[in-house]
């Protein structure tokens, strides 16, 4: 429950040292419960009445609480969502793979199910649980036909979402208090191509 609370305490701070502004970072994760393929998903696209995980539906109890703040005390607030993060500071996606692609050992790796589109269209990925056996770098199996579009978000460009989401809510130019936003690099790609440029960029060899 630490994720509620540390939103509430957030948000209280905030109003007792009259902050203006609060932009909490989220995940794309609250709107797929793993039933569906989600098509033309933008913005106005509902939250499902389950969640994949404890976590992701504690952020999204967080999101509520943050946008309630919205306009509360001279406070303003809105929610940014990434879709599979990386970069500088990832201590977990990309680890994950490096790790993998070291130990030359059979692993079970759990990846998200979905993928944001050049218009922010959601999918579902065709299999939850991708049965990874790797020899150095080389992926010899995959469950699925491995041809799955993913969607991925740069960590500067979530850095950049934020500043530009403080700048509007503070020019009030655009209403964007109390809404949420989808932030990707708007490249999508197949998920294990995407596996294999990071690892190649980082000297394995495919």
């Amino acid at each position: 429950m630490i994720i509620c609370s540390g939103a509430k305490n957030v948000i209280n701070s905030c109003q007792e040292c009259k902050v203006r502004r609060l932009i909490y970072n989220s995940s794309a994760d609250v709107v797929f419960d793993g039933s569906q393929d989600i098509l033309i998903g933008d913005e106005s696209f509902s939250c499902p009445g389950k969640f994949l995980d404890v976590l992701i539906d504690l952020k999204f109890q967080a999101e509520g609480l943050i946008r309630l703040a919205n306009n509360i005390d001279g406070l303003v607030t809105c929610v940014l969502r990434p879709s599979n993060a990386f970069g500088p500071g990832d201590t977990w996606f990309v680890p994950l793979l490096v790790n993998l692609a070291k130990s030359g050992l059979g692993k079970v790796c759990e990846l998200p199910q979905y993928h944001f589109t050049d218009n922010l269209v959601l999918q579902k990925l065709p299999d939850a649980i991708y049965h990874i056996i790797t020899d150095g770098f080389s992926f010899q199996f995959i469950t699925g036909s491995g041809e799955n579009m993913s969607d991925f978000t740069y960590a500067e460009n979530v850095a950049h979402a934020h500043i530009c989401a403080a700048e509007t809510l503070d020019s009030r130019i655009v209403s964007v208090a109390g809404k949420a936003f989808f932030i990707t690099n708007l490249e999508p790609m197949m998920f294990w191509e995407f596996v294999s440029l990071i690892l190649e960029g980082l000297g394995y060899q495919r």
